[in-house]
């Protein structure tokens, strides 16, 4: 499966605790199953999430970083001959550890996740359920910061992301 999507994300600090809720649409993408390629069309994706700072550089060597997400997207799928829903719910647990040098932090992720995939009147599930990923995170003037970050392992992706504070 390849998806692509954008979404818009606010997240607000509570001391350790941050929670941030995410709005986006699905681009697109494709689904094999069987020996035939079904075309994703737009959609929707929603997703809202949960962080605790366990520990926090520099203050401990590093900072580590607890997660829960849950996130539903819907689109339609086609191929095959026919149009039908696609409702997917994804919910991940995550441990990322990250450190800060200047205006750089790089860190290392990883992520547990599950959920149901809704489609055809039928329920699947995703075939890999971890993820391990590396990124970079670089303020690019006051309080604006560009992340990028690769997953290598089992659910693999690219991601890409530009934040603002205030």
């Amino acid at each position: 499966m390849l998806e692509d999507l954008v979404a818009v994300g606010l997240t607000r600090e509570l001391g350790a605790l941050s929670v941030g809720v995410r709005v986006g649409v699905v681009l697109g993408g494709h689904v094999d199953a069987m020996t035939t390629r079904h075309t994703i069309e737009p959609g929707v994706v929603v997703a809202t999430s949960l962080d605790w700072r366990v520990l926090s550089a520099p203050v401990d060597p590093i900072s580590l970083t607890l997660g829960l997400q849950l996130g539903v997207s819907h689109a339609t799928v086609r191929g095959g001959g026919r149009s039908d829903p696609w409702t997917a719910l994804d919910l991940r647990a995550s441990v990322t550890a990250s450190r800060s040098f200047g205006i750089v932090t790089p860190y290392l992720s990883t992520r547990l996740f599950g959920g149901p995939v809704f489609w055809r009147g039928a329920t699947g599930g995703d075939t890999k359920h971890v993820q391990l990923a590396a990124g970079l995170g670089v303020e690019l003037a006051r309080g604006w910061t560009l992340h990028l970050e690769g997953a290598v392992l089992a659910e693999r992706g690219v991601f890409g992301g530009l934040g603002v504070s205030f």
